[in-house]
């Protein structure tokens, strides 16, 4: 399974419609739960749509994903890290209204993480898709030890 997360703040259609497309053209084949945020407009055949989940929900469903694609949340990012899931991370664009600022893309770039995909914009998500599964296999604990000490670099 793949579970989608958008965040809370904002919805993040573009990303959506993004994996909604691989899904149509094969390259994604197995369950995708997303969870859309309120004020999204995506609907899709293709996927499970979930607007909002409680944070319970929303740690079975990272545990159970063989990959979680996201917005460049630090919340989501460190969530899929702990369980051990490679991570497609999509920053927002404040210049498209996503956000208020380009924040996601700042962070992002601060951090080096092989179990950290970064795509910088949606038309190369099935790059960072085929990525992800070569990841997969070879996320390890020792990674989250790099991330704890990339956001504290970051912070400094």
């Amino acid at each position: 399974m793949i579970f989608v997360s958008t965040g809370t703040q904002f919805p993040f259609d573009r990303m959506l419609e993004a994996i909604d497309l691989l899904l149509s053209e094969g390259i994604i084949t197995e369950l995708v739960i997303a969870q859309t945020s309120h004020g999204s407009s995506f609907v899709s055949p293709r996927m499970e749509c979930i607007e909002s989940i409680s944070g319970d929900r929303f740690d079975q469903y990272i545990s159970e994903a063989r990959i979680v694609i996201s917005h460049a949340g630090m919340g989501t990012i460190l969530s899929a890290l702990m369980h051990q899931k490679p991570i497609i991370t999509i920053p927002r664009k404040a210049e498209l209204g996503e956000h208020r600022n380009n924040h996601q893309f700042d962070s992002l770039e601060k951090i080096h993480n092989p179990a950290i995909i970064k795509c910088w914009d949606t038309s190369n998500l099935k790059q960072a898709f085929d990525e992800a599964n070569q990841q997969e296999k070879n996320t390890t604990k020792t990674q989250i030890n790099d991330l704890s000490l990339a956001v504290m670099n970051m912070l400094q």
